[in-house]
């Protein structure tokens, strides 16, 4: 039998609440011999530092502009957004996913070597006004001077698709990987000191910083060596004062992931519609995404996904780790026909099941009933059940629900523009 699964990450509790950060703005001088308990403890940092993005939703980057280009501001519970750090702020920000606690993305920009921050926007998109946040005369040409940051920034640019075999894919798979690093160090909203590096070369200069008892004083080692000790010296508190954790509940939603844990979790599903005139090759292994869909205006793809990294909040989301995706393929949508697949039906189901151990084996059997079509809207009922062994686990989806029918364009833009930030 050849199955079409890739990957397991196991049951992840994640951390629960934004973050809230209180830095640290003189960073430590550097000296010629570093102690070995200051290169322990910074080996130390790193590798929690690791553990953070291993064991939590990475959280979507702000925006920057850095020598006229648009690049990445790194953000993650290791690197708090400056706007984070504004004490004076009233705004109440909503946590609306797993990836972005702090309920918002802002953009800012260094102009002649000052700090501003442009735009900041929810996460429905919509933007927030600067003087929502910010006393209205320190606004000045929808921008605001960046005053009471005060830090170090880590800035990403010259995005790369880097592509790599898998041994659990047929097919290769990429990362973006950002080629230039800048590090930036703000008093006051002030750049006073900054640096660019080649994003191999940073990582080897930190490498050394943390696993040798002296280095070369020199200005490109120094700016690291601060940056890592302003980052030693954040100290994180949960929740954040300005952020809302709106906690939802099942009575929210209307399609869930069942999934057995200790004991029965229903996770809501972060995506479920029928595209119509649509199909994939259901026989390339990974993930289906957007770019796979393929027109033919005599089929139809059933699409449910729950995406681990952008479930609203809610008791479930120490349970969400290991995402589910489940692709059909339909001729007809005919009412009353009744859909019945297994696992073995490699022509017509595609799921990924990251809940699952890698390699294992796992099943699909679906039985679904068309019950009605009508405004756009197709009426499902039936069950999905998805089971692995070695160790065993078992998630179902119950459906006696109306489905949002789009066009592949209508599809694509709705995905666009729920895609916000990704290269």
């Amino acid at each position: 039998m050849k199955n079409l699964f890739i990957r397991g990450e196991g049951l992840i509790p994640r951390p629960f609440g934004a973050v809230k950060k209180v830095l640290n703005p003189s960073p430590i001088p550097l000296k010629n011999n570093i102690p070995r308990c200051s290169a322990a403890g910074l080996l130390i940092i790193m590798f929690l530092l690791n553990l953070i993005n291993l064991y939590s939703t990475d959280q979507i980057d702000d925006f920057i502009i850095y020598n006229d280009e648009i690049c990445r501001l790194q953000i993650s519970w290791a690197y708090p957004s400056p706007l984070e750090t504004y004490e004076e702020n009233n705004y109440k920000f909503t946590a609306y996913s797993t990836a972005n606690y702090r309920g918002f993305i802002a953009t800012w920009r260094i102009d002649n070597e000052l700090m501003y921050l442009d735009k900041v926007e929810d996460g429905n998109q919509q933007e927030i006004q600067l003087n929502n946040i910010f006393y209205n005369n320190l606004v000045i040409n929808n921008s605001i001077f960046a005053q009471w940051f005060s830090g170090f920034l880590m800035i990403k640019s010259s995005p790369e698709r880097v592509w790599h075999e898998s041994p659990y894919s047929e097919e290769p798979f990429y990362v973006i990987v950002y080629r230039n690093i800048a590090i930036l160090e703000i008093r006051n909203g002030m750049v006073i000191n900054e640096n660019q590096y080649p994003e191999r070369e940073f990582w080897n200069i930190a490498n050394v910083i943390t696993r040798y008892n002296s280095i070369n004083n020199n200005d490109s080692f120094e700016l690291i060596y601060n940056y890592l000790n302003y980052i030693n010296n954040i100290t994180p508190t949960f929740p954040s004062s300005n952020t809302i954790q709106q906690i939802y509940s099942i009575d929210d939603f209307d399609i869930f992931l069942d999934r057995n844990v200790t004991r029965q979790i229903r996770i809501p599903l972060t995506n479920y519609c029928l595209i119509e005139g649509a199909t994939i090759n259901f026989s390339r292994i990974g993930a289906f995404i957007s770019s796979d869909l393929l027109i033919d205006e005599s089929k139809y793809l059933l699409v449910l996904e729950m995406g681990a990294s952008n479930v609203p909040l809610g008791e479930w989301s120490n349970y969400t780790s290991g995402a589910v995706q489940i692709i059909i393929g339909l001729d007809n949508i005919s009412v009353n026909t009744s859909i019945v697949l297994t696992v073995n039906d490699t022509d017509k189901v595609k799921f990924i099941n990251n809940w699952a151990r890698y390699r294992s084996e796992q099943t699909i059997d679906i039985n679904i009933e068309i019950l009605n079509i009508e405004d756009n809207q197709i009426q499902l009922k039936g069950v999905i059940i998805l089971e692995s062994f070695a160790p065993y686990t078992y998630q179902r989806v119950e459906l006696n629900n109306l489905f949002p029918i789009y066009s592949i364009s209508e599809y694509l833009e709705i995905k666009e523009r729920n895609r916000r930030g990704t290269y």
